[in-house]
């Protein structure tokens, strides 16, 4: 508990994406960052390391699917779209497993996958759902 406890600011900092299902395209990016750290920091912990990191990496690929979202919507260079797409097809999976231990775990998930979850956009790339 005591590493948990040490390492919570350095993991709220890495897990400031987080957009809370708000659009991303309808935000800059600092302001999706703004809004996942305070979600991040008022989310209760169980006191189980194990369900609280899988609460909390969830929160943060979260974060990650409505920032690459952001990227595919807003974005320019082909690159960096490229690696959004990659992005939210990783992220997606490990939020699945995340889900899944949470539900094995008695603890039921937060919210959506982000706001990118819903859209079911591959961009052409065959990255839906």
């Amino acid at each position: 508990m005591k590493l948990f406890a040490k390492t919570l600011p350095a993991v709220a900092v890495c897990l400031a994406f987080l957009a809370s299902g708000v659009q991303a395209a309808d935000k800059d990016m600092k302001a999706m960052m703004e809004q996942g750290h305070k979600q991040m920091m008022s989310m209760p912990m169980s006191g189980k390391p194990d369900v609280d990191f899988a609460m909390m990496m969830r929160e943060h690929h979260k974060g990650a699917l409505d920032m690459a979202q952001w990227e595919l919507d807003h974005g320019k260079d082909a690159k960096m779209k490229d690696m959004a797409r990659k992005i939210i097809a990783a992220q997606k999976k490990e939020i699945a497993q995340f889900d899944q231990f949470l539900a094995q775990n008695g603890h039921k998930p937060s919210g959506a996958m982000g706001a990118s979850a819903g859209k079911g956009q591959d961009h052409g790339q065959g990255h839906s759902k």
